[in-house]
């Protein structure tokens, strides 16, 4: 993995202590972090973490694979 990589598990990690505080700036984070501009895996947790990865059209299929 080169160094601009990103690195998904950190952003788990993020992702899952923001849906655990919970707070509205929190969990505004977390929507911003299903923008397009992000890469899908990033975007497929933040929404499994807001529980709206189907209204985003992920299939968690594909996702896992």
């Amino acid at each position: 993995m080169g160094e601009d990589t990103p690195a998904y598990w950190l952003c788990q990690k993020v992702i899952a202590s923001l849906g655990e505080i919970g707070t509205p700036e929190a969990l505004e984070c977390l929507r911003r972090m299903t923008a397009s501009s992000w890469p899908d895996a990033v975007r497929w947790h933040a929404a499994v973490e807001l529980e709206n990865e189907e209204e985003l059209g992920f299939d968690e299929d594909r996702m896992l694979a």
